[in-house]
C-alpha cells in the first residue's frame, strides 16, 4: 500500500498587484490622472478638493467689504410744527 502515488497538478495561484487592477468611478479617474497611486490616496484627494470647493463657495456668498452707508434724502417740503 505504500506504492500509491497521486498524479495531481500543483495549485497555481495568481496574485495581482493592486495597481494593475482597474479602479472604477471617480477614484479610478483620480488614479488615472496621476493625482493618487491607490484608492485610499484618491479618497484623500477627493475630500481635499471638496473642502477647497466649500471654502471657495463660502467666500463667494459672503458679503464683501463694509455695508454701504444710507444716503440722506433731502426734504423738499418740511412739515412746520405749531408754536
Amino acid at each position: 500500500m505504500s506504492d500509491v502515488s497521486f498524479n495531481e497538478e500543483p495549485e497555481v495561484t495568481r496574485r495581482y498587484a493592486s495597481s494593475s487592477q482597474k479602479q472604477g468611478g471617480i477614484a479610478g479617474l483620480v488614479i488615472r490622472m496621476g493625482l493618487a497611486k491607490n484608492e485610499s490616496q484618491a479618497n484623500v484627494v477627493m475630500i481635499s478638493i471638496a473642502v477647497v470647493a466649500i471654502v471657495i463657495m463660502i467666500f463667494i456668498w459672503m458679503p464683501h467689504g463694509s455695508k454701504p452707508k444710507p444716503t440722506a434724502v433731502p426734504v423738499t417740503n418740511p412739515v412746520q410744527q405749531a408754536p
